[in-house]
């Protein structure tokens, strides 16, 4: 049997300002998984390097060393390969939605007929489809984050990184996001799927809407000192724990439990995630 195919790859990738090591030698990989996209969720608390390794994931930042490799040919990761949508993303006022999603389309190549088409799909696969003539101002908050998406899509091989997508939202508005994630995770307007990378520090919608969680951390020498720069120190497997892909998971006892697990974990004073 073949071994699996990787479609993300980080090697030794190290982050380093002056004598601040913030990450170290973090090794992880993605693997290509037949019928579904993916989504991974980086968990750690607040200031521990998540989002410097979100930038270099992103080829936004360049590392002190190591690389991160993705694609069918495993190569280094370039400055828009990966559609990025940042906590405050940012959508021209000027334009209306299909002016800028057939920009995004021109950007990557393609025609401003096939910039349309693409979007087009895309528009109707998020429920947008009556709203490619508003100008943002026109649109709720949850609908400009739905076109923020869809034009990193129209840029992106598939791969898709949010930075905090759950930022500042109430229950139902984060129930709503979790809801999004999978949909971008799994549409297939060109016949592929998407692998959606998120950070966020929120144990519990890590916990809805990811598949797999990587735990980001730093760890301790013999004497219990912190070792600088963080790692991925465990990676969890929610289809394997039966919580992924769950309608209302976060209210099943398998749920709590692991949610109360980690919440203990992440508040050991001897742990990796406290400093």
């Amino acid at each position: 049997m073949s071994s699996p195919q990787v479609l993300l790859k980080v090697e030794n990738v190290c982050q380093q300002f002056g004598d601040n090591l913030v990450l170290r030698d973090v090794n992880v990989e993605i693997e290509n998984i037949e019928g579904r996209g993916q989504v991974v969720a980086i968990l750690g608390p607040s200031g521990v390097g998540k989002t410097q390794f979100f930038m270099i994931l992103a080829a936004l930042r360049k590392a002190a060393s190591g690389k991160v490799l993705i694609g069918q040919e495993l190569k280094p990761v370039r400055n828009g390969q990966v559609g990025v949508v940042f906590q405050n993303y940012y959508i021209d006022p000027w334009l209306t939605v299909m002016q800028s999603i057939i920009r995004a389309g021109k950007q990557t190549g393609l025609s401003a007929k096939q910039s349309r088409e693409k979007g087009m799909s895309l528009l109707g696969k998020f429920g947008l489809t009556e709203r490619k003539d508003y100008y943002p101002a026109q649109l709720s908050g949850g609908q400009r984050q739905r076109i923020a998406i869809v034009e990193q899509l129209m840029c992106s091989e598939h791969f898709l990184l949010m930075d905090e997508p759950f930022s500042g939202l109430d229950y139902k508005a984060k129930q709503d996001a979790c809801a999004l994630i999978n949909e971008v995770a799994h549409d297939q307007t060109d016949g592929q799927d998407n692998t959606v990378i998120f950070v966020t520090h929120d144990i519990e919608t890590a916990l809805m809407a990811a598949d797999r969680i990587w735990f980001m951390g730093r760890d301790r020498d013999a004497e219990g000192k912190i070792v600088p720069g963080a790692r991925i120190v465990e990676i969890a497997d929610l289809v394997a724990e039966g919580i992924a892909y769950q309608p209302d998971v976060q209210f099943s006892p398998k749920f709590l439990q692991l949610a109360q697990v980690i919440k203990e974990r992440f508040c050991d004073p001897k742990g990796p995630y406290t400093s």
